[in-house]
């Protein structure tokens, strides 16, 4: 379901400001795995002509050549939005196909094969890795990252 916001009467600026305060409430809400679709879109109505689309999905459904066929495919039905006769061209591959390979070839001993070679490569290396930090580690992790820019 796309979700529909519609902007405030604002001055361009302060518009501005509310579209980067909306993309930042949609990235910045986590993601409840059990209970909810992987991908957010929103949709910010910003004048009669003018919108904001926010998309945000988790990176279990997405990487660089899924987002690429995404964002072709997207571009592809708003260029067309009017000619309703046009049809996306369905892909040679789909990811079930990927899933598919990937259980033969590990039905084919390939797992037993995998796990040996990474049980050897990985015997005697010690439980936990202590690195110096320089604080004291917190007893309950947030997850917040930060940026840091430098030249």
């Amino acid at each position: 379901p796309i979700e529909l916001e519609f902007c405030p009467v604002l001055g361009e600026k302060k518009q501005k400001a509310w579209v980067y305060k909306k993309v930042h409430e949609e990235v910045g809400k986590s993601f409840q795995l059990t209970k909810e679709l992987l991908l957010r879109v929103c949709l910010l109505k910003i004048k009669e002509d003018e919108h904001v689309l926010i998309v945000v999905m988790h990176h279990l459904i997405s990487d660089g050549w899924s987002l690429d066929i995404f964002f072709q495919e997207w571009s592809e039905l708003y260029a067309n939005y009017e000619d309703k006769s046009k049809r996306l061209i369905e892909l040679p591959i789909q990811y079930a196909d990927y899933v598919i390979w990937q259980r033969e070839w590990l039905a084919q001993g390939e797992l037993e094969k995998q796990l040996s070679y990474w049980r050897e490569e990985l015997s005697g290396i010690p439980e936990l890795l202590s690195l110096p930090t320089d604080k004291v580690r917190p007893k309950e992790l947030s997850y917040k990252g930060g940026i840091y820019s430098f030249e």
